[in-house]
């Protein structure tokens, strides 16, 4: 289960702009007046849509990712207009800036500067706050936010890991019987998408990341009094590096581990020469294991199997040639005759073919087996 963020928004239905003026009085001020007799509207259909400039960082050790973004809360007010004192105050298309009206933006909204709330964050940056009414009824909130948010990581496939992020929108006044979100609009620089659409993929030159983002279904979260219609986009994280680790790791530990085979052609007399190449070649695939930047916290994950599939290979070829060491000086405790001494020497010439015989073939099993599971994550 992956969740980054939860969004308020406090679009004011409440039963206080019962007081708001009948549409046929005249007025003084510019003012929201209601058209019917019934305030306010049976529900309220809103259609978010959130603008994404950037995702600045992802934070694997703090689980966080830092996203900026303006978010659009864009409805149409059926039982309310606005009614101004000078008609000239309208500006080109019917428009008229609420910002700049605290009293009358107020008598709509519960409170003009916290529309929009950011919980379940680590920091978070408000600024560029917009309100604006188009006539007749429609409305369009707008608000710029820079934030760091939580992301429930899990790295148990590590390094191949895919993650989703999800950034949910809420509103914590209205029951969903009052209010009805429709399914997140998105835009990143010039292109678009919705629920129906394909994700679009966001520009992270600086980041070893994929990350496209999708709209997701409306739903309804439910607790013991109400229940809250909800919508909201979904950041699909994915690792672009993995090329990397195959140039730095994953082949040269391959590399070394087929390299530990030459020891099954030395003779076994040759104690440094046999057991010096398999504890180097094993020091060394364990100094390239800890030079790994992995998350600290991402268990027995793909590179834990790895590895473990690497050091059986080598574990068997140092067995093997322990087992060969005891025959060898059990020959000489025993003091075979020539003939038994080339015996023995023959039978661990054919334990040695049969060593490597048998390694070739778990090399190449664990090889397929292992990329098969990771083209199966893709």
């Amino acid at each position: 289960m992956f969740k980054i963020i939860i969004l308020i928004i406090v679009l004011n239905v409440e039963q206080s702009l019962q007081n708001l003026i009948d549409c046929d009085q005249e007025v003084t001020k510019t003012q929201f007046c209601k058209l019917g007799d019934v305030y306010p509207p049976p529900y309220y259909i809103v259609q978010p849509t959130i603008s994404i400039f950037n995702v600045d960082e992802i934070n694997e050790d703090k689980k966080t990712i830092t996203v900026y973004f303006k978010i659009f809360l864009n409805w149409n007010d059926t039982a309310a207009k606005l009614k101004l004192a000078n008609f000239d105050e309208f500006l080109e298309g019917g428009w008229y800036d609420l910002s700049e009206d605290k009293n009358t933006a107020t008598s709509i909204l519960a409170s003009h500067q916290n529309v929009v709330k950011v919980i379940n964050s680590q920091s978070v940056e408000y600024s560029f706050n917009d309100f604006w009414h188009k006539e007749p009824c429609y409305k369009v909130f707008s608000m710029v936010i820079k934030g760091t948010f939580y992301c429930d990581f899990d790295f148990q496939f590590y390094p191949f890991d895919n993650h989703k992020c999800y950034l949910r929108f809420y509103n914590i006044r209205s029951s969903a019987q009052y209010l009805k979100f429709t399914p997140t609009q998105i835009y990143v620089n010039s292109s678009s998408t919705n629920l129906t659409e394909t994700p679009l993929s966001i520009e992270t030159y600086r980041l070893p990341y994929a990350i496209t983002v999708e709209s997701i279904p409306t739903g309804i979260t439910l607790n013991e009094k109400w229940s809250y219609i909800n919508s909201g986009i979904v950041f699909n994280i994915r690792r672009n590096d993995i090329g990397q680790l195959i140039g730095g790791f994953f082949g040269p530990t391959a590399i070394f581990t087929f390299i530990s085979l030459v020891s099954f052609l030395i003779d076994p007399d040759v104690v440094p020469g046999r057991l010096g190449l398999l504890l180097t070649v094993f020091l060394i695939i364990t100094n390239n294991y800890n030079s790994i930047k992995a998350p600290d916290d991402r268990g027995f994950s793909f590179i834990e199997i790895w590895m473990v599939g690497i050091y059986l290979q080598i574990l068997f070829a140092i067995i093997e040639y322990a087992y060969l060491m005891a025959k060898n000086r059990k020959k000489v405790m025993t003091m075979y005759p020539n003939a038994e001494q080339d015996r023995v020497k023959e039978l661990s010439q054919m334990l040695d073919q049969k060593a490597v015989i048998f390694s070739l073939i778990y090399f190449f099993i664990f090889q397929c087996a292992y990329w098969s599971n990771v083209l199966l994550l893709k």
